[in-house]
């Protein structure tokens, strides 16, 4: 298996929730389909109004973790390219560390998740979603990816 890639099989949703949340951006370095991203654009590039609002304004790169991401990449796309990126569904995803069906989880870094520590949310983690099915390090889980299910925001 190839370390930091994410999901050797890329993109893999079980259901889309009737709705898939996709976003539509460009990579800003070489991004695999099924690697955690989060944005990443310079300053400034929106005004107020949607007339000038273009899928260039948004920026997107992996090894996300902590507190940033904003999903996973649904293609595999070279720095410059078009991506799409899901920020809800349910997806296979590597482990990091243990993970526990019910549970928040947490992007670890390297691509894959983990338990959120207990009492660490506030300072570095914050919670994509939760476990579906219980597993280890360098095995795969289902996760209901949802940001605002598991904080309430």
């Amino acid at each position: 298996m190839a370390a930091g890639i994410g999901n050797s099989a890329g993109y893999v949703s079980i259901y889309d929730g009737g709705v898939p949340r996709i976003i539509t951006g460009y990579a800003r370095t070489n991004i695999s389909g099924g690697a955690w991203v989060f944005g990443s654009t310079a300053a400034d590039v929106v005004s107020s109004g949607l007339n000038s609002f273009t899928a260039s304004d948004l920026k997107f790169q992996t090894d996300a973790n902590g507190l940033a991401c904003n999903g996973i990449a649904l293609n595999s796309a070279a720095s410059g390219a078009l991506v799409s990126v899901a920020s809800r569904g349910v997806f296979i995803v590597l482990a990091d560390g243990t993970v526990t069906a019910g549970y928040p989880v947490i992007v670890a870094g390297a691509n894959a998740v983990r338990n959120v520590t207990t009492g660490s949310v506030a300072n570095t983690e914050y919670p994509v979603g939760r476990a579906l099915t219980t597993g280890g390090s360098e095995g795969y889980v289902v996760i209901d990816l949802n940001f605002y299910i598991v904080t309430g925001k």
